[in-house]
């Protein structure tokens, strides 16, 4: 079966996009990281086997909803074909077209694929770098259900078996479980068969109770007419006189509850309780007792072996020793190396110290020491000198500047002060200007009165007009009126003649009022100017000369100001300078306590005083360095002696021959000695590990024990006892208070008979005192008798009540009952586990066999391919066994586990299984054979071998080569390349 095209509508990052595959040969798929190369080799396998709608639902393209493609294949029973699966089209699932036209559903697929599922088909015939990573940890059953997958079409559905299979086996059984059913069960008849024993033991016990019930009651019978008798007598004593035995039992009663304890703790039902777990507890130590005697068993056969054995310290001795073979063949290489080292160092330290010429030799350097704060002490002291120095500059330059600014103000204040007017002078000139500007006011004002009066004059006329026609408007009017009147004869226009007469005057007289007030303010405005008179050129110069006066005294206030704050400047230099003097004062005193300290600092300027700190840091940096070097030579020395002395010391007790032999021979034998003491060493772990496992069995049994320990750890609890005499004592104990309790409530009942009070003792005294001479021995044979009849009628009262529970109870033939159907019903399922648990056996033997069919085949064409990659440094491959992984052996007969491989020799083996396993399976399926970035780690070399083998087999069915890598396209130059 061949790949013929490829068209994906959309799956992951392909949308719309087709590819043509190559009949023969390789087809290498080239493309860089992230083109596409996983999801389209993903495609091919959704197309032939479909995904799950998750992993759908994952790869669907982000810029288009459809999700699926076509892939046409080309095989010799169908002819070509093509495959169409799409997300949203029938599910999922795939509908194939032949060449006829006819059309076919997943069913057939699946038969042209001959059954393998995706998973086989990935086992066999698709591998990617990922599945490099699974190998390392591959066991027998791994490889086991890879070559079944390889020999079973069906394998999916065995292991679907198997696994139902192990599920119900676990479901009915388990050795040490709980919860399956036949482990239920099998507890449940163990509960009725004890249950069953015990209601067969009280059979017996109902026979001995009827007889012991007959003897009972026919000792009451004698009794009650001995208490019969003595009524009679008792009779002829008075009230009081009978009571006195009651009353006497009560007191002893009371006396002896009072004795006994308030509470006494205890559980319910515990003797019965603990007897239970007793017999329980029993067996198991019996085991446990078994279980320790094996254990000192093995425990002397280790002791036996220990005694033979060489004394652990000096095997430890020994195998130190051994170790130490290589070492003392490198301690005289190592020390020529120090040596070298170290007269190359001293050679480099006498140059740097010549070049410093400072005054100091190598001898200084043992007893020369910089602390980690020198270097900050030192680049403080030069950072300080500089800055004292640019500091000291700066104070004289301020110095300088604000002397002359102090020299020029008073230069400045000096000549405006010279240049003042006289004072007097000055009030001359500002009284003048006074004048002449109030002259000229007063002529403006006489200006603007002489234009209000020409005004007022004008407005006059008029008024006066306006007055007169007002008045002789009024007279006009009056008369008119007053003809009016003397015509009409109405008396009316009589008084509006004589209200427009009276209007006229008024406002006559109330014009010249106006006037006369207009001329009084007119008249008061009138000013008198002053004769002076100031020419403008003169006027000019005077305010010149006053504004030049007042503007040279505004400066002389600022220069004053000036003044004050270069005084005040002054004052502040001082103290900088004063500042300055102390800081040097003390960078003095600190860079002599430096000198002290290291005297060839006086010939080296402070400025280069922290480079010369970091050459000297590293001098005594390479002294250090040589001292070391030397301290490692005289170590070697001593190692080699120390060597020496040790194999002698070992050995000189075993023959005196020891030390004239050479320390390679003295090595060889202590080998051959360790590895004798590791074959006991070996014996005496297996005896171990058996102790190892009994402890196990024992830690087992204890583990049964201690559910019934911790029973009996809580009724001890409870009765707050330590040890199981105490917890018997507290129970007869408790026996005792009940019974006590119980005849106490009875005698208080027949007490109720005779008194009203039951503590009315002291009115019996004296009945007592009196009655004791004539009927003591009455009272003692009552009181005897009573007591004998109470405790049998109780004693009967308990044996019948356990009579008649057992002539009511139908327990025994239930019980038995039961158990014959549990252990019908266990019969059943142990049958049934029986039949699964072979049928389980019996498929692992079908699966053993067909791996054994194919596993020979694969591994050794497996070996084949192992030995052409690693140009046959390795001869043989063994499988998985026994929990081991896959090892390997070389030319040279060495085993290596596969864990001890490095990743590319892992990576080969990996490829050349897979190559095998494609490659028996070739015969049967003719599938093309997809690889992803498979030998990603191989180097050149081995890559170029790879190359060779997919060639060859390229030659015989169709593979996919998908790689990023561009020296693996290089090898398929000649071969079908595909560009992504």
């Amino acid at each position: 079966m061949k790949f013929i095209s490829a068209t994906i509508n959309g799956f992951g990052k392909w949308v719309d996009q087709s590819f043509h595959f190559y009949n023969d040969g390789v087809n290498c798929i080239y493309g860089e990281n992230e083109s596409g190369k996983s999801t389209l080799h993903l495609f091919i396998l959704f197309m032939l086997f479909g995904l799950p709608p998750k992993q759908r639902n994952f790869y669907r393209p982000k810029t288009s909803g459809t999700l699926g493609g076509r892939l046409t294949l080309e095989a010799k029973h169908t002819g070509r074909f093509t495959i169409e699966r799409f997300d949203g089209v029938r599910n999922g699932s795939a509908l194939c077209y032949t060449e006829d036209g006819s059309q076919h559903d997943e069913e057939w697929l699946a038969e042209t694929l001959q059954g393998i599922s995706s998973t086989t088909y990935q086992s066999i015939f698709s591998f990617s770098a990922d599945d490099l990573n699974d190998f390392r940890n591959m066991k027998e059953d791994d490889l086991g259900e890879v070559l079944l997958g390889i020999g079973l079409t069906g394998s999916t559905a065995i292991q679907s078996v198997e696994k139902m299979l192990d599920n119900k086996i676990g479901d009915l059984f388990k050795p040490y479980g709980k919860k399956p059913l036949i482990n239920q069960e099998l507890d449940q008849m163990a509960l009725l068969h004890k249950e069953v024993r015990q209601s067969a033991t009280e059979e017996k016990v109902y026979q001995n109770k009827n007889l012991e019930s007959d003897k009972l009651s026919q000792d009451i019978q004698t009794l009650e007419e001995r208490v019969r008798q003595l009524y009679s007598e008792r009779m002829e004593l008075e009230r009081k006189q009978q009571a006195l035995p009651v009353m006497k039992q009560y007191r002893e009663l009371r006396e002896n509850l009072n004795e006994l304890p308030d509470s006494i703790p205890f559980p319910e039902d515990g003797l019965t309780r603990y007897e239970k777990v007793k017999n329980e507890v029993l067996p198991l130590r019996s085991e446990l007792s078994f279980l320790t005697a094996n254990e000192k068993t093995y425990e002397n056969r280790i002791t036996i072996l220990l005694e033979e054995l060489p004394t652990e310290e000096r095997y430890k001795k020994a195998a130190k020793l051994v170790k130490l073979k290589e070492d003392y063949t490198s301690f005289v290489r190592e020390r020529e190396n120090w040596q070298s080292q170290l007269n190359k160092l001293q050679n480099r330290l006498k140059m740097e110290i010549n070049q410093l010429n400072i005054g100091i030799g190598m001898e200084d350097l043992e007893e020369f020491h910089l602390p980690f704060h020198t270097e900050k002490n030192w680049n403080q002291l030069k950072t300080s000198s500089s800055d004292l120095k640019k500091e000291s500059i700066q104070l004289q330059q301020e110095q300088k500047e604000l002397t002359n600014q102090r020299m020029y103000m008073m230069n400045q204040i000096g000549e405006l002060e010279d240049q003042l007017l006289d004072p007097h002078h000055v009030s001359k000139i500002k009284e003048k200007l006074r004048l002449s500007t109030e002259n000229e006011l007063i002529q403006r004002l006489s200006m603007q009165l002489t234009k209000k009066k020409i005004k007022w004059e004008k407005e006059k006329e008029k008024k006066k007009k306006y007055a007169s026609i007002g008045l002789w408007g009024s007279i006009f009017i009056a008369l008119i009126l007053g003809i009016t009147a003397m015509l009409a004869d109405r008396s009316i226009f009589y008084v509006g003649t004589v209200a427009m007469l009276i209007i006229g005057l008024l406002q006559r007289v109330l014009f010249h009022r106006y006037l006369d007030g207009m001329e009084k303010i007119i008249g008061t405005e009138e000013m008198q100017a002053t004769n002076i008179a100031i020419e403008d050129e003169e006027r000019k110069e005077a305010e010149h000369l006053l504004a030049s006066y007042e503007n040279t005294k505004k400066d002389i206030a600022t220069l004053e100001e000036n003044l004050k704050s270069i005084e005040l400047a002054l004052v502040k230099w001082n103290e900088k300078n004063k500042l300055n003097k102390d800081a040097h004062h003390t960078l003095e005193s600190k860079i002599k306590q430096q000198i002290d300290l290291y005297p060839f600092l006086l010939h080296v300027e402070i400025d280069y005083w922290p480079e010369l700190y970091h050459n000297l840091k590293h001098i005594v940096t390479l002294g250090h360095e040589a001292g070391e070097i030397k301290e490692n030579i005289r170590l070697l020395k001593e190692k080699k002696k120390k060597i020496q002395f040790e194999l002698n010391q070992f050995s000189g007790s075993e023959n005196g021959e020891w030390t004239e032999k050479t320390i390679k021979d003295q090595l060889r034998e202590l080998e051959l000695f360790t590895t004798d003491y590791n074959s006991n060493l070996e014996k005496i772990k297996q005896y171990r590990q058996q102790l190892h496992e009994n402890k196990e069995q024992q830690h087992a049994v204890k583990e049964k024990l201690r559910p019934y320990e911790t029973e009996i750890k809580q009724l001890f609890e409870v009765a707050q006892v330590d040890k199981e005499d105490t917890y018997y004592f507290k129970a007869r104990q408790l026996q005792e208070k009940q019974e006590l309790e119980k005849e106490k409530t009875t005698l208080a009942r027949q007490l109720n008979n005779f008194f009203d009070d039951q503590e009315e003792d002291h009115s019996l005294e004296w009945q007592e005192e009196e009655l004791a001479s004539r009927s003591q021995q009455i009272k003692k044979e009552e009181i005897e008798l009573q007591k004998n009849i109470e405790k049998k009628r109780q004693e009967l009262a308990n044996i019948r009540a356990e009579i008649l529970q057992m002539e009511t109870s139908e327990t025994h033939s239930y019980k038995l009952h039961q158990y014959e159907m549990k252990k019908e019903r266990v019969n059943e399922l142990a049958k049934e586990w029986a039949v699964l648990k072979t049928a389980k056996e019996m498929l692992s033997e079908t699966k053993r066999n067909y791996r054994d069919i194919y596993l020979s085949k694969v591994i050794q064409q497996t070996i084949y391919y192992f030995g052409f990659l690693t140009d046959g440094r390795y001869k043989d491959v063994h499988p998985p066994a026994d929990g081991q992984a896959f090892y390997v052996v070389t030319q040279d007969d060495i085993h290596f586990d596969v864990n001890e491989l490095s990743k590319g020799t892992v990576d080969q083996l990996y490829i050349s299984l897979r190559f095998a396993v494609s490659e028996v399976m070739s015969n049967e399926f003719k599938l093309p054979i997809i690889m992803d970035d498979a030998f990603i780690h191989f180097d050149m070399e081995r890559a170029e071998r790879i190359t060779e083998i997919i060639k060859r087999i390229g030659s015989k069915q169709q593979v996919l080569l998908f790689t990023c890598k561009h020296n693996v396209r290089e090898f398929f130059e000649n071969e079908n390349i595909i560009r992504l």
